[in-house]
């Protein structure tokens, strides 16, 4: 019960996200990029192409593309959701307010365009090539 709440409160924050304004860290030209690697939970929303691999439970909402490579269930809800449980893969998203989540271990995200993202549980991140830190049990909502 307690994982099945920690998953609906992740759900809950990427689709805040959505409705927070969004602040590319490179503004002049509208993308900026996010690397993160751990585990934990991953989560973004916004514009662009998403790389994500790991093993775990993915969600997707959103994408006009999407690749999905490796193991898994997958299941559609009437609300646009997509999940894939028992996830063991690399997934490619593209789109225009987009959200993704990553839930489980060995999680490599790599993101460019511009969004939010929510960083939970043991992992680093890098934001531009420039603004480097580590992701713990205290949420981290970055902008890139």
């Amino acid at each position: 019960m307690k994982k099945k709440a920690l998953v609906l409160l992740a759900v809950l924050v990427i689709a805040s996200l959505g409705f927070a304004s969004v602040v590319s860290a490179d503004t002049a030209k509208g993308t900026g990029t996010l690397e993160a690697q751990g585990d934990g939970l991953a989560g973004l929303h916004g514009t662009g192409w998403v790389s994500v691999s790991g093993n775990g439970v993915l969600w997707v909402k959103g994408a006009e593309h999407i690749i999905v490579e490796g193991q898994g269930h997958k299941k559609a809800f009437p609300d646009g959701w997509t999940e894939y449980i028992g996830f063991d893969g690399t997934a490619r998203i593209r789109g225009q307010c987009v959200s993704v989540i990553l839930a489980g271990e060995h999680i490599d995200l790599y993101a460019i365009g511009s969004g939010r993202a929510i960083l939970w549980g043991e992992g680093t991140y890098e934001i531009n090539g420039l603004i480097a830190g580590a992701w713990s049990e205290t949420i981290k909502i970055l902008s890139y």
